[in-house]
């Protein structure tokens, strides 16, 4: 008797109802919000390495070897850079120096031009630190022997990112996801010539 009261009883079945209702709603509001905030963060994270690439190829280059390159003496001046010239290909700078590869440093840096990319890069995207920046230079062949003003190279010039993630904070949906590996959104440019160097004086008022 008590037991068909127990089950027949419909008191408090609204609530219940609302609750699992309201959980279910709120799990999905909550998830459309951070996932809008994961391609909100993408896009700021996406302009961030084109503005690091523009950096990156209106200030000096950051690997010596590409800043200094001159094409072998025995070269004619005005003829095209060898590619064959170059090594190694391409040139790789993090925050610790430029090499190889990722692991090396035997290329040389001036780590002094590595952080104006990386500011460029915060402007856009805050979370941004020097040590998720990747600079890459590549020497695909452009460029002249005999360059007064700069390298006898114009290479081109990729910036990436590495070991981002997004955190995500929603109940339930963070228990099976709780982070996203963000990608890496390279962007590239073809270096400039006169970098941060003045050309040389050619008019009769030089000092």
């Amino acid at each position: 008797m008590f037991l068909n009261r127990f089950f027949k009883k419909q008191d408090g079945i609204s609530s219940v109802e609302f609750t699992l209702v309201a959980a279910l709603f709120l799990i999905f509001i909550f998830a459309i919000i951070d996932f809008s905030r994961v391609m909100y963060e993408w896009n700021a994270a996406s302009r961030a390495t084109a503005a690091g690439a523009r950096a990156a190829v209106v200030n000096n280059y950051v690997a010596d070897n590409i800043r200094n390159f001159a094409c072998p003496d025995s070269t004619t001046p005005g003829n095209p850079a060898d590619i064959g010239d170059f090594t190694p290909n391409p040139t790789i700078c993090t925050n610790l120096g430029c090499g190889s590869s990722i692991d090396t440093n035997d290329a040389g840096s001036d780590l002094a031009y590595f952080t104006p990319v990386v500011e460029a890069m915060r402007q856009h995207y805050n979370f941004i630190q020097a040590e998720n920046v990747i600079i890459e230079f590549e020497h695909i062949g452009m460029g002249m022997c005999g360059n007064p003003i700069g390298p006898d190279i114009d290479p081109v010039v990729t910036v990436r990112l590495r070991d981002m993630q997004f955190d995500l904070f929603t109940p339930l949906v963070s228990l099976f996801v709780s982070t996203i590996e963000m990608p890496d959104f390279p962007a590239s440019l073809t270096g400039e010539d006169g970098r941060d160097t003045p050309p040389p004086c050619t008019g009769g008022g030089c000092p």
